[in-house]
C-alpha cells in the first residue's frame, strides 16, 4: 500500500552507530545513539507525505533519495522547526501502510532539507502549513530497520543502553569519559549486556560504558576457559562517575577466535 504512516528523525552528529544490514537487506540490531538522545517524531499530514528512491546513473550507479510531506499549520512551532533545519543533517526512519520501518539516510550519507514552502493559504479549501522536500544521496536503494526507534515515549522507561570501544593504547580514568566509543546495545533494564568487539582489530584494549541506573555488572564472561570477576588481572576496577560506570581493560584480552563477544554480569 502507498503512503507513510510515522517520521522520525535524528542529527547525524548524534548517532554513534548503524549496524549492518543483512543478506535480506534488514537492518536488525539497534542503532545506537549519544545519552539522553532519541528520534524526534515528525507530524505530517496523512497522505501528504512519500518517498522516492530514483536511480540516479543507471552506468554509474547512485541513488537519490526525495521525502516530500506537508506539515499542516503556519505558525510558530512549524515555522520554528523549519529554520531549525536549515544546514542540519539528520537520519530518518520512516513507517509506511506496509508495516515496514524504512531508514533513509546514514553517517556518511545523510539527509537534509532542500526547499520548503509556507503559506497560509486564500480560501477555505486551501492549505495551511509548509510543503517540504528532504533529500540525501547514497550508493544504494534504501534498507529496512527492525530494531526499536527510541523516542520520548519510551526512552529511559524500560530500556538501557551501553556502549563499548576499542583502541591501541591503555585506557584511563583520565580520559575515558571523552572516548568515542564505536558501537553500542539497547537492552531490557536489569539484564546482561553482551559487548560484540568483532570489529575491534587484534591486541586492542577494550572498553565499556553503562548507566549508573543498572546494577553494577561485577562479572565477565567470553568462554568456558575465559571468565572472571571485576576487578581482576584483564580488567581495572569499575571507574564511577555521576551518571556512568566504565570499564576497561589492563590488557588486550585474548577473546576466543571466533567468538569476540564479552557477556558483563
Amino acid at each position: 500500500m502507498p503512503g507513510l504512516t510515522g517520521m522520525y528523525l535524528i542529527d547525524v552528529n548524534d548517532v554513534v552507530t548503524i549496524p549492518f544490514a543483512n543478506e535480506d537487506w534488514i537492518i536488525e540490531d539497534d542503532i545506537i545513539l549519544k545519552p539522553h538522545k532519541y528520534f524526534k517524531k515528525l507530524f505530517f499530514r496523512e497522505q501528504k507525505a512519500g518517498l522516492a528512491d530514483e536511480l540516479a546513473d543507471a552506468v554509474g550507479g547512485g541513488f537519490k533519495k526525495n521525502i516530500g510531506l506537508f506539515i499542516p499549520r503556519y505558525g510558530n512551532i512549524s515555522n520554528r522547526w523549519v529554520f531549525d533545519m536549515i544546514g542540519t543533517r539528520f537520519v530518518m526512519l520512516l513507517q509506511d501502510f506496509n508495516n515496514q520501518t524504512i531508514l533513509v539516510g546514514s553517517v556518511i550519507s545523510p539527509m537534509r532539507m532542500e526547499k520548503a514552502m509556507g503559506n497560509t493559504g486564500q480560501k477555505v479549501s486551501d492549505e495551511n502549513g509548509w510543503s517540504v522536500n528532504i533529500i540525501a544521496e547514497s550508493n544504494r536503494p534504501c534498507y529496512l530497520y527492525s530494531g526499536i526507534i527510541l523516542n520520548s515515549s519510551n526512552i529511559d522507561v524500560n530500556i538501557f543502553t551501553a556502549y563499548w570501544g576499542w583502541k591501541s593504547t591503555p585506557f584511563s580514568t583520565s580520559t575515558i569519559e571523552n572516548f568515542n566509543f564505536q558501537a553500542g546495545g539497547i537492552y531490557d533494564i536489569g539484564s546482561d549486556i553482551i559487548a560484540d568487539y568483532t570489529l575491534a582489530p587484534a591486541n586492542s584494549f577494550l572498553c565499556l560504558k553503562y548507566p549508573k541506573t543498572e546494577a553494577l555488572k561485577l562479572n565477565w564472561y567470553n568462554y568456558v576457559f575465559n571468565y572472571g570477576t571485576i576487578p581482576d588481572q584483564v580488567f581495572e576496577d569499575t571507574y564511577i562517575t555521576d551518571e556512568f560506570y566504565y570499564v576497561f581493560t589492563r590488557v588486550p584480552p585474548a577473546l576466543q577466535k571466533d567468538n569476540k563477544k564479552i557477556t558483563f554480569t
